[in-house]
């Protein structure tokens, strides 16, 4: 019944962005016509590839075709190139989902035994750098950043190529060193976040009765950090992580510009400049639908994690 509810309430989330989506694309200056025939395009070609584009139907009338057909799996084709748009996502999602799965992987590995260190040692030297360098690093822009990280590792010290793209089934040792900047970029904002999160909630926790008994009991400091109160601060923490994973699906649109990646974002940038906006709603519902499944996954690990939740 919870799945259930769940995948009803995400289905009209889905149903309203895919919505707003549309009719705010159709509000934009500009249309794909005259990007596609240019300025000097006569009346009677303008008119011709309008009614063939169908865009010469009212704007509920285009969005229930598009949603039929999207529900059908076809999600058009570009109005420019004619590619159909399933098959440029599905070229353009997997660079995207690799570079967040890297970066989370980065920021997780370093923000739970940092986080967990930090409230073990409250006000302690490492608690107090890890705190100076999570403010300094949220305090960056992410485009700033990706630059700075390219000055540095890219051309002053050459270590890592500042742009281009090696897939995994090429070779899994250079994809990883080609992601690695836009990972790393993407990780310390994510990092900081984490960090911070998991500090305050364990916090919390050590100081909970459960927590003194353990102690009075003489069971280790580490066996309490790590199996009793790590787990009771989890939730906290996959809440935030599945919130940041979705937000970075979009977000990384910016990184992807920098990096000369060829993820979704790319794709979103250029569906946008040329007003493409069936490929442009496509990769706007792709985005929502990420969200809303991380969500989705977030709240299904809960019970896990915390074995009463199943009853809240």
């Amino acid at each position: 019944m919870f799945i259930l509810t769940r995948a009803l309430q995400l289905a009209v989330v889905l149903f309203v962005v895919s919505a707003l989506t549309f009719l705010l694309l159709n509000l934009l200056p500009g249309d794909p016509v005259h990007a596609i025939l240019g300025l000097r395009a006569t009346e009677e070609a303008v008119a011709r590839l309008t009614a063939e584009l169908s865009l010469d139907q009212p704007v509920h009338i285009r969005y229930l075709e598009w949603l039929g057909s999207a529900l059908r799996g076809d999600l058009g084709s570009s109005y420019i190139n004619h590619v159909p748009t399933a098959q440029a996502i599905s070229e353009h999602l997997p660079v995207t989902l690799q570079l967040v799965a890297v970066s989370q992987v980065m920021a997780l590995a370093i923000a739970v035994p940092l986080g967990v260190y930090s409230a073990h040692r409250p006000n302690g030297w490492v608690d107090r750098l890890a705190s100076g360098f999570t403010f300094a690093t949220l305090s960056v822009p992410p485009f700033m950043l990706g630059v700075l990280l390219v000055f540095v590792f890219a051309v002053t010290f050459n270590v890592f190529p500042a742009t281009g793209y090696t897939s995994f089934a090429e070779d899994p040792a250079l994809a990883l060193r080609s992601l690695f900047l836009p990972a790393l970029t993407l990780a310390l904002g994510s990092l900081a976040v984490y960090v911070r999160a998991l500090r305050a909630d364990m916090i919390a926790t050590l100081r909970q009765d459960h927590v003194t008994t353990a102690r009075a009991k003489g069971v280790p400091a580490g066996t309490i950090l790590w199996r009793h109160a790590l787990r009771s601060s989890s939730l906290s923490l996959v809440t935030v992580v599945a919130l940041h994973v979705g937000a970075l699906t979009g977000g990384a649109i910016l990184v992807e510009q920098i990096f000369a990646l060829p993820g979704i974002g790319q794709l979103t940038v250029n569906s946008i400049f040329q007003h493409d906006y069936l490929v442009l709603q496509s990769c706007v519902l792709v985005i929502a639908v990420s969200y809303v499944l991380v969500t989705f996954l977030a709240d299904l690990i809960y019970p896990l994690l915390d074995p009463r939740t199943r009853h809240g």
